[in-house]
């Protein structure tokens, strides 16, 4: 539901990752103004760790990156998380557990686009502009 009807991008974290996360978090950072402007538009960052990361943890988590009208964090439901990861085929292997990609879905909720790992932060909101107009 929180998908519908905006385009996002979705990023999997986890609070206590101190290699990938961090440099995700301020990925969505450099993106988060680049789309300011565009009310239809959004990031989501979202915990892969519904165990170890509570509402508090990421919205503190969200906060060392800047705040961003149109940037959000939430922590699935234990029973969602794997369900997720399989969804978007986010797994990795090794110590991150999860890929460094971002996650582009349009106003219908369907994921439509998957960068590589780390794409630069003006790709990103490009490609959402594209999508937009897409839609």
């Amino acid at each position: 539901d929180r998908l519908r009807g905006r385009i996002t991008a979705l990023q999997l974290m986890f609070t206590g990752c101190s290699a990938t996360c961090p440099i995700q978090g301020a990925l969505f950072g450099a993106v988060a103004p680049l789309i300011n402007a565009q009310r239809e538009m959004q990031l989501l960052s979202l915990s892969i760790d519904p165990l170890g990361d509570s509402p508090q943890a990421v919205r503190a988590w969200l906060a060392r990156f800047g705040t961003h009208a149109h940037w959000h964090a939430a922590v699935p439901r234990v029973d969602d998380a794997d369900r997720l990861l399989d969804f978007v085929r986010g797994r990795a292997a090794g110590a991150d557990r999860h890929t460094a990609q971002v996650y582009l879905f349009d106003r219908q909720a369907r994921l439509a686009y998957r960068t590589a790992d780390m794409p630069p932060a003006r790709f990103v909101a490009e490609t959402m502009s594209q999508l937009s107009r897409l839609n």
